[in-house]
């Protein structure tokens, strides 16, 4: 008897503590997950200016990283838009339909993968359109 005091004398202690599962509220909210810095903007002159004084060293700088470039539509052809004028900054954009709402004369921000660069211009593949 005096061991089954002893037993539900150190259940009722123990209990308590064992089935509390709801997390303690300490007022703080929870923590946003990082979200990873957007890639870096270049202006559409000084990428093509880059690739025309040294497309080697462009090329280690740019080529398959993910960038924003900058710049004026000066044209479009097919899934493809021009920026700047020749050279040329030629975004093959993912989504045909952005180039509905996009007007030439004027400025956007394209993000895409550099994957073809040189003095007569720089492709850039997967693009969209990110804003003015």
């Amino acid at each position: 008897m005096k061991n089954t005091i002893i037993f539900f004398a150190l259940f009722l202690a123990v209990a308590p503590t064992g089935c509390n599962l709801k997390p303690k509220d300490d007022g703080q909210q929870p923590q946003a997950k990082n979200k990873p810095a957007p890639p870096p903007t270049v202006e559409a002159v000084a990428l093509l200016r880059e690739y025309g004084e040294n497309n080697v060293r462009a090329d280690q700088k740019y080529k398959g990283r993910l960038v924003r470039v900058h710049g004026q539509v000066t044209g479009f052809l097919g899934k493809s838009v021009l920026v700047e004028h020749a050279p040329a900054i030629t975004s093959f954009l993912t989504n045909r339909n952005d180039i509905s709402k996009l007007d030439k004369g004027r400025d956007y921000t394209f993000e895409g993968t550099v994957s073809i660069g040189n003095a007569g211009g720089v492709w850039l593949k997967n693009a969209k359109v990110i804003g003015e």
